[in-house]
């Protein structure tokens, strides 16, 4: 029998340990006890005993990741390592910078949050309709409730209501062992004489009092619906909503109730200080290519008052509006016409831009004598100058101020209004006023500059329309599916047809996508809170294909539309009696949960809608979790997609991988080699380039910054002459992102090498 002691019989051994020959059971049980003590020789061969594991619930919050760890651990350690999950026994103990995974072990709580009212559902449980109780409004002889929820379209539920008596009156339902958050049924219907045309999805906490989530137009076959969130209940139901024919039942053969599902992806951060924090994102990390993307943070503009005209509420002699406009505020200063107690709501001071401006933030630098400053004032808006709308009322002082004003669009006109009186003799004094637009985060990838959205939130609500072509429905707009469409009603005018999503929770639309060929060629977006009373959001012209439409900043909603705005569409046609398509309809918020992933380093940097943070975030898995915050279903990812590796036995931070060697191998190219330098890991830079002829004197940039230093920099003559040109490196001259050459010649062509670190 092999020593297990021994290196040579060990590595000899390890082909053996993969067999599933259950025959020998007791032979590989042996190596494998013996391998999961064998720290280092597992990290030079582990890779080959390796396992991705998905783990299948519920299992819950709290529990979910040490399911997760118990199920691929045997004694509490775990790493990444190739592209697999390895065991280790207790005796293992890496401290390393790497080793992110490690640090989950500690039997943590994730926390997941639950699928709440502001949940995406990308997926969804099993059919829910078992071990409750089936529900009606009465059964009609055999056909009993319960006939509903047998998994067999062969037998059906009849109401005991007939023809009219059905409207209002005949449902079918279940009640759930526990509260449950329903946010999608299918409903199917035998015949056209017992169908229903139009139900109400409702839910009650007591079987007594319902409430409707959603109203929906059904057909006979199988109806697939979506309801927006309506919180956890333990009663649900289908109410008919439109009389039967006469003598007609309304006949059920099945009910089938879903909860969402949610993808949470799990992430490890480390802070500049080495301490690892775990959490989850339900955003999906966002690739970028590091060589050719950077990160513009959102940020204020400029002052943009400037090329318009002031304006004011009356000026006091000398004192005009233009002053307050000048950018000298040392010097000169408006001054209102309005004195003591006429200040209120009629002196103020503003700016006609000539386009329209979502300003932002307000600097308004007033008198230091407290006699001419108002303590109050408001930032108003106007689409022509006349009719003013308040945006934000605040507090002032003397001398300098800074008011942040609320996303309310973009208006020609802004004003400061006084809100308070003077006292008697005093006049309001401006010296200067600057108005600012603030600039959402941005990624420049390739020069191309591009607003980060969410991905399409479409999903978990409900459709809404004027009308439909029957087999055209409007959820075939949102099903992220092109082969299909959405068909509207004819014969009404264009500029009453419309479509859009009911998402059930307000929701700040800043992009949407529509795919036609056949709405009207010009369109209307519209928002409601309520859906009855809608509010215009941008009116556009349509092509047909894609229709990308970048929205200014309005008010959250929950009920977002498109609505036809002529009578033509665009295909030219105009006669009513023809009808609208639609293949497709996506709605997106920007996004202020931004993971920019690098897959060459293997981490990602996190935006939180304000600031970068200064951690690095490396995502480890996925985990699922049902409308209970139960988790469902664990996937850890592996490390090739990761780039973590811990090294069983380093007790440094100073660990070494694959994954650190990483080059641009192009023309002007670099390459990382991680060294230890004074008992710490510094990557050092090898980079290089060619430099093409012009002057004497050369300012090269480099693919990349040097972290510390550049050591060296050598420059080659590549003008393929016999004349030999001298050349030189300028050490002084040159900085970590760019090396200074000279030649005695403006014909020299050259390429470089730089090192550093």
């Amino acid at each position: 029998m092999p020593n297990l002691n021994n290196l040579l019989d060990y590595l000899e051994t390890m082909p053996e340990i993969q067999t599933t020959d259950d025959v020998h059971a007791d032979f590989i049980n042996g190596y494998l006890k013996q391998l999961f003590s064998n720290d280092r020789m597992l990290a030079e061969r582990g890779g080959q005993l390796g396992r991705n594991v998905v783990l299948n619930g519920p299992y819950s919050t709290e529990g979910a990741i040490n399911a997760l760890i118990k199920d691929t651990v045997t004694a509490g350690q775990v790493i990444v390592q190739e592209s697999t999950l390895i065991a280790f026994a207790a005796g293992f103990n890496a401290k390393g910078a790497r080793d992110y995974i490690q640090q989950i072990l500690a039997d943590i709580t994730l926390g997941l949050t639950v699928a709440n009212s502001q949940t995406i559902p990308l997926s969804y449980t099993a059919d829910l309709c078992t071990g409750g109780t089936p529900i009606s409004g009465g059964d009609y002889s055999t056909n009993v409730k319960a006939n509903a929820f047998d998994n067999d379209n062969a037998s059906a539920w009849g109401s005991s209501q007939i023809a009219a008596a059905t409207n209002g009156a005949a449902y079918i339902g279940y009640i759930f062992t526990i509260a449950t958050a329903i946010r999608k049924l299918r409903l199917y219907q035998p015949s056209a004489t017992g169908a229903a045309t139009s139900v109400k999805a409702q839910y009650s906490d007591d079987g007594t009092a319902w409430t409707t989530a959603n109203i929906i137009t059904v057909a006979i076959g199988e109806n697939s619906i979506t309801l927006p969130p309506s919180g956890s209940h333990k009663y649900w139901r289908l109410l008919c909503n439109n009389a039967q024919g006469a003598g007609c039942y309304w006949y059920v053969q099945e009910i089938e109730m879903y909860e969402a599902l949610q993808t949470h992806y799990v992430y490890v951060t480390r802070d500049a200080n080495g301490n690892l924090t775990v959490g989850s994102t339900k955003n999906k990390p966002r690739t970028v290519k590091p060589e050719v993307a950077s990160v513009v943070p959102g940020h204020y503009t400029a002052d943009v008052c400037e090329g318009g005209t002031a304006i004011s509420g009356g000026d006091s002699g000398i004192y005009v509006a233009g002053r307050a406009f000048n950018n000298d505020g040392s010097a000169t200063a408006w001054a209102s016409y309005q004195s003591a107690a006429n200040q209120l709501g009629a002196a103020y001071i503003g700016y006609n831009f000539g386009t329209p401006k979502s300003i932002r933030r307000v600097e308004i630098l007033q008198s230091s004598i407290a006699n001419n400053a108002v303590s109050s004032l408001k930032v108003e808006y106007s689409a022509d100058g006349l009719t003013w709308n308040t945006a934000v009322t605040q507090g002032v002082g003397v001398s300098q101020n800074t008011i942040y004003v609320p996303a309310v669009g973009s208006y020609q006109y802004w004003r400061l209004l006084a809100n308070n009186n003077l006292p008697s003799g005093s006049t309001w004094g401006v010296p200067e006023v600057e108005m600012a637009e603030y600039v959402e985060l941005t990624v420049i990838e390739g020069q191309v500059d591009e607003t980060i959205y969410t991905d399409n939130l479409c999903v978990g609500g409900a459709a809404i329309a004027s009308g439909e072509t029957a087999g055209y429905p409007k959820e075939y707009a949102f099903n992220s599916n092109q082969a299909d469409n959405w068909g509207s009603e004819g014969g009404t005018s264009y500029t009453a047809r419309q479509i859009g999503y009911d998402f059930g929770v307000a929701r700040h639309i800043r992009l949407l996508t529509i795919n036609t060929t056949t709405f009207a060629n010009n369109a209307k977006i519209q928002r409601s809170t309520d859906g009855n009373a809608w509010n215009d959001v941008k009116t556009t012209a349509l092509t047909p294909g894609i229709n990308k439409i970048v929205l200014d900043a309005s008010t959250p909603s929950r009920y977002w539309r498109v609505l036809g705005n002529s009578t033509t569409r665009i295909d030219g046609v105009t006669a009513t009696s023809n009808t609208f398509q639609v293949a497709e309809i996506t709605m997106h918020e920007i996004s202020s949960d931004v993971n920019l992933y690098d897959p060459v380093k293997g981490i990602a940097t996190h935006y939180d809608g304000s600031t970068w943070d200064t951690v690095t975030r490396v995502f480890i898995g996925e985990a699922v979790t049902d409308s209970a915050g139960n988790v469902v279903s664990c996937t850890p990812y592996p490390y090739n997609k990761t780039k973590v590796k811990a090294l069983p036995g380093e007790d440094s931070d100073d660990v070494v991988t694959l994954g650190q060697f990483t080059a641009l191998l192009t023309v002007d190219g670099w390459m990382l080699l991680p060294v230890n330098f004074n008992g710490k890991k510094v990557d050092f830079v090898v980079q290089w380039g060619r430099v093409p002829a012009g002057t004497t004197v050369t300012d090269a940039t480099l693919p990349i910054k040097f972290p510390e230093a550049c050591l060296l920099a050598v420059p080659v003559d590549l003008t393929n002459t016999t004349a030999v040109i001298p050349l030189g490196w300028s050490a002084d001259s040159s900085t970590l992102t760019t090396v200074r050459f000279y030649s005695n010649t403006n014909a020299a062509q050259f390429a470089y090498i730089a090192i550093g670190y």
